[in-house]
């Protein structure tokens, strides 16, 4: 049991490293970063899913809420 659990970990560092960061994704961090808590702007993150991608933005706003992102 624990060998397959340390599988599946290594299997999700692989994917995690693995994931494209390009000049693209630095630049949508940037202007979330910018929108949200540059010069006391007062915008606020909307994600929204279906089913598994739902769930995902569920827990992708859970994340930001407890940053201190709205």
């Amino acid at each position: 049991m624990q060998e397959s659990i340390k599988e599946l970990i290594e299997k999700e560092i692989v994917a995690i490293k693995n994931i494209p960061i390009d000049f693209s994704f630095e630049l949508a961090v940037n202007r979330i970063k910018h929108k949200i808590h540059d010069f006391e702007q007062s915008g606020k993150v909307v994600l929204s899913g279906m089913g598994k991608a739902g769930q995902i933005a569920l827990n992708i706003s859970t994340t930001f809420s407890s940053t201190g992102t709205p």
